[in-house]
């Protein structure tokens, strides 16, 4: 009864092929291009880094949940990107450290 009992939850967790199709086309080439073009143009036309932090992680969480790698290490890289800058331009090594840190772990995916 137990072992019944866990392929019913299982199969209650998963998620169905119509969520798997939303995911795929949502995370396609040319969409998640576009939105990282879009957080380009807002961290080189404003001041404001935390929005493009916050653009930049919302992408890495989508790449995580949908278990694309390739999208989850583009928005990490992004973000090492973003750090990179601003180490440059506060001299601030904890930014840089950061950076560090997030390319390496872009690497490793």
């Amino acid at each position: 009864k137990q072992a019944n009992r866990k392929e019913d939850t299982t199969e209650d967790m998963g998620a169905s092929s119509h969520d798997k199709e939303e995911s795929t086309r949502a995370s396609s080439p040319a969409r998640v291009a576009e939105t990282f073009q879009d957080i380009d143009k807002k961290w080189t036309a404003s001041d404001n880094i935390d929005s493009v932090l916050l653009g930049y992680t919302t992408l890495m969480v989508e790449g995580i949940i949908a278990e694309n790698s390739k999208l989850e290490s583009e928005a990490i890289k992004s973000l090492a990107d973003v750090y990179l800058q601003r180490g440059r331009e506060t001299e601030d090594t904890t930014h840089l450290t950061k950076a560090s840190a997030l390319y390496n772990t872009a690497l490793a995916r």
